[in-house]
This record gives C-alpha cells, sequence and structure tokens, in this order.
C-alpha cells in the first residue's frame, strides 16, 4: 500500500508540475501579444519597475510605494538573512486598512524575481513564493506587500524549523 501511495503522489506531482508549466506558458504567450510597456516609465530598483509610484499605501503617515521600494533596497543586507530560502505568507493593501489581503499561495500573479516553491498541504500541493535577493524584495514592494512573514524552516527541510520566533503584540487596552 505504501508504494502504491507513493507511484500515486509521484504521478500527481508529474501532472501538477506539467500543469503548471502550461499555465505559465500561457500567461507568457499572452504577455507577449501585449503592447509593450515603456521600460523607462517608474522607477526602477534592482531592475525591478515601481509601478504607481507616487501611490500613498500608509494614509496616516503619507508613506508612497516608492518609498516601501526604497526601503526594501535599503534594509536588503539585513533583512535578507531572514527570508532566503523560507516560504513566504503575505499581506496586500492597496492602502493600509483598506483593500487588504493575506496572501498564502503564488499561483500566477507573482513577480519573475521571486522563486516558486510547491508544498504539499493536507490536500493539495500549495505554491509558496519565496524571496532570496533584494530584487525578490522589491518585486514584493512593487505588489503592493506590506507584511512580509516567513515560514521559521528552510525549504529544503520544512518538517525542521531551525529557528523560534516571539511575536509581542500586546492588546491595545493594555497599560
Amino acid at each position: 500500500i505504501e508504494q502504491v501511495a507513493k507511484d500515486a503522489d509521484r504521478v500527481w506531482r508529474s501532472n501538477r508540475a506539467q500543469k503548471t508549466k502550461t499555465v505559465r506558458t500561457k500567461v507568457a504567450a499572452r504577455r507577449a501579444t501585449l503592447p509593450a510597456k515603456e521600460e523607462t516609465k517608474g522607477p526602477q530598483f534592482q531592475g525591478v519597475r515601481i509601478s504607481n509610484p507616487d501611490r500613498v499605501v500608509y494614509p496616516n503617515d503619507e508613506i508612497t510605494k516608492l518609498q516601501i521600494a526604497e526601503y526594501y533596497d535599503a534594509v536588503a543586507d539585513w533583512m535578507l538573512p531572514h527570508v532566503i530560502d523560507r516560504p513566504l505568507t503575505l499581506v496586500r493593501c492597496t492602502k493600509v486598512g483598506q483593500d487588504c489581503v493575506f496572501m498564502k499561495h503564488g499561483k500566477v500573479w507573482g513577480p519573475t524575481v521571486l522563486r516558486r516553491v510547491d508544498i504539499r498541504e493536507k490536500l493539495k500541493i500549495g505554491e509558496y513564493l519565496v524571496a532570496d535577493d533584494a530584487a525578490g524584495l522589491i518585486g514584493l514592494a512593487q505588489l503592493g506587500i506590506i507584511e512580509i512573514h516567513t515560514w521559521n524552516a528552510r525549504t529544503a527541510d520544512l518538517e525542521r524549523p531551525d529557528r523560534l520566533v516571539f511575536d509581542l503584540a500586546p492588546d491595545p487596552k493594555l497599560p
């Protein structure tokens, strides 16, 4: 029975990989038919163009999408050791406090500067994004990602976390 399960899993993964390849091929073909965008339009960091750089993401502090990209670029050397090779769970917002979405799976929406990793979940295979370099961090800023949550394990050994995080976020009502 165990061998049958392993064989079925191998076939399922192969079919999943083929479907993913087909979807990516279709997306690439669709993009090729679209009119070319001006590559010089908008500022670039690490080779990633920032569209709508003046869009205000944090209204109370008037922080723009461009400033978030600049920040990710500036702190990349300190941030990368904490995100490299770790699957990401993300919060994407048009504006903080409005239109925010918790994003766990990458599917086809993620930028090409991010690596994709298939992870077996309880009932399916989930595709997660991984930022392995500064361009990946800037790609997240381009998408409007304002929260980057990493797994505590690396992609090579997801069942063995190599760090522990204490998230100290007390209730605002506490003195």
